[in-house]
């Protein structure tokens, strides 16, 4: 009889099990979206407002690591000048940086402008 109580018991304590799990759940959603999903999207939206506002003069870095001054900007193609007479053609996502953020760090290129 003792043992049919019990189970009995863990039945009924079975629906706020379940409730918890589901709330936990729900916890661990938020804290990926606030911990992985958001800094991506934000890192995304600076990204693509820093590859708008490049212009004609801009000195720039690429990915690659090559150093060069901007001559012409196309919707998708950037000419950079990286010597006297020596121009090359990249993608417009292959700039990684403004030559300020490159020298300087991030915080200290808003000062250095």
């Amino acid at each position: 009889m003792q043992k049919f109580s019990l189970f009995l018991w863990q039945a009924a304590d079975s629906g706020a099990a379940g409730w918890t799990n589901l709330l936990f759940l729900f916890g661990a959603i938020i804290i990926i979206y606030f911990l992985m999903i958001r800094p991506q999207q934000q890192e995304r939206k600076k990204q693509k407002s820093f590859f708008s506002s490049l212009k004609k003069g801009q000195k720039v870095v690429t990915m690659g690591g090559v150093h060069g001054s901007i001559a012409n900007i196309t919707e998708s193609t950037i000419e950079l000048i990286i010597a006297p007479k020596t121009m090359i053609t990249i993608q417009r996502e292959a700039v990684s940086k403004d030559m300020t953020q490159a020298v300087y760090g991030d915080e200290d290129a808003k000062d250095a402008k």
